[in-house]
């Protein structure tokens, strides 16, 4: 769905870019920065070139840019991009801005690693995500006030238990491994005493 996303600052450098499918370049970018950054004349938050769509969102002095090209869902998208510059941009370091991008791109690398897969969104959840990424951040200046997200995810809760349950076996397999070897190991060393 989603081929790759884009952070620009307003002077159309490219802070952070990550493409999730083959079907795109990283020039892309150059693209979006001569035909819609430096044109005046473009307004909507949509512009189609040829085959592939950019879907734009500017807060304060960047834009997340979402580029696609297949028919994706618009409102989906939208969603997912306003998501994560309004949620999970202000609930990790205050404000979304070129200072808290650049001071935290570690972090948002990982951040759409683990909210995009393939290019689909997926657990975008804030208190889910703190349980996996707990990287600290470095706050912007004029950092926001944490506004809490009123909506709890049933699916992040399944996800969270079936990764707690994987944990727990994992841990019972090393445990069970463990004492395999030191049983395997005190045998053949009572083997070797008595030769």
């Amino acid at each position: 769905m989603i081929s790759g996303i884009f952070i620009f600052n307003q002077k159309g450098e490219v802070l952070i870019s990550r493409l999730y499918r083959h079907d795109l370049k990283r020039s892309i970018a150059d693209v979006f920065r001569i035909h819609v950054l430096s044109s005046t004349d473009i307004r909507s938050p949509i512009t189609t070139l040829g085959s592939t769509t950019f879907f734009h969102v500017k807060r304060d002095n960047i834009y997340i840019v979402a580029v696609t090209k297949v028919n994706a869902n618009a409102a989906l998208v939208f969603e997912f991009l306003h998501r994560l510059v309004d949620g999970i941009g202000r609930s990790y370091f205050g404000k979304m801005d070129e200072e808290g991008v650049k001071n935290n791109f570690v972090l948002i690398y990982e951040l759409l690693d683990e909210i995009l897969d393939f290019g689909y969104p997926q657990n975008s959840d804030i208190d889910a995500l703190k349980m996996y990424i707990t990287t600290e951040s470095i706050k912007s200046e004029r950092a926001v006030v944490r506004i809490p997200h009123p909506f709890r995810s049933l699916c992040a809760l399944l996800i969270y238990v079936c990764r707690e349950k994987i944990h727990r076996k994992l841990q019972y397999r090393r445990q069970a491994q463990c004492h395999t070897a030191e049983a395997t190991s005190s045998t053949v060393a009572t083997k070797l005493s008595s030769m």
